[in-house]
């Protein structure tokens, strides 16, 4: 839980979610600034979902973050 873990796993654990949301974010600004005509937000999430995973190698699961 929470309150059993130490400042430094929490620090730990906030840079792990921080860097990978800033990834997924430079990847959604990428698929935004090059979005095609006819591209839903549904879209550009999909390809900044892609794109994460490509330079990544793993999925993102920050979604809530």
């Amino acid at each position: 839980s929470v309150e059993e873990d130490n400042p430094g796993q929490l620090k730990s654990r906030w840079f792990q979610i921080n860097k990978a949301v800033q990834l997924f974010v430079g990847c959604y600004k990428q698929t935004r600034d090059k979005k095609k005509s006819g591209n839903s937000k549904k879209d550009i999430m999909a390809n900044a979902y892609k794109i994460y995973s490509q330079d990544v190698g793993d999925k993102f699961n920050f979604e809530h973050a």
